[in-house]
């Protein structure tokens, strides 16, 4: 079994539960409009080192154009965050108080993804899950049958129970061969 990353992605089956459709370094270099244009019309995005610096209470630009730009594209986007639910719909609307936002999700369930389907009405191929951690936001995703598209973390400053996801996280990756960005989903 080859142990690289082609333009298919990363080739081990036996961590495909932690395996994105999509890595991205960052969430304003994921190319939104090309997903649109494949049918997708709902984003899950997460906060902590996706969005923002883990534990932010209020957005910054970086949040707020990614939101507009999304948006603009005609996307519905949700937040979809294990942040207790207060602190999730603070950041959330701090970025627009008409936002969405579930908090609490307790990714890896699935839970989180299937309530924000039955609140839009859209369908699973129609939706996208943005993330930066494996073993939270990608099997939540995978879990649910949606496309996950990670991005590389803001900060490595994170509390110690992520910084040992993150040892995890390391393995997988280098054991799967996703050593380099690449998207399976736009070929």
């Amino acid at each position: 079994m080859e142990n690289s990353v082609s333009k298919k992605g990363p080739k081990r089956k036996i961590f495909k539960q932690w395996l994105p459709d999509a890595y991205y370094p960052a969430v304003k270099s994921i190319p939104l409009d090309r997903y649109y244009e494949l049918g997708f019309r709902l984003i899950l995005l997460d906060i902590d080192n996706t969005l923002a610096i883990h534990g932010s209470h209020e957005s910054q630009s970086y949040a707020k154009e990614n939101l507009d730009y999304m948006r603009s594209l005609g996307f519905r986007v949700i937040v979809l965050s294990n942040a207790l639910e207060e602190r999730a719909r603070r950041f959330g609307h701090s970025l627009d108080p008409d936002l969405e936002v579930l908090g609490d999700a307790r990714k890896p369930s699935a839970k989180g993804v299937y309530r924000a389907l039955e609140l839009t009405g859209l369908n699973k191929d129609q939706t996208l899950l943005i993330g930066d951690q494996l073993f939270t936001d990608v099997w939540c995703g995978t879990r649910a049958g949606v496309s996950v598209v990670l991005v590389d973390r803001w900060t490595s400053k994170e509390p110690w129970y992520i910084y040992l996801k993150r040892v995890g996280e390391k393995i997988v990756k280098g054991l799967s061969g996703m050593k380099q960005h690449y998207d399976t989903i736009l070929g």
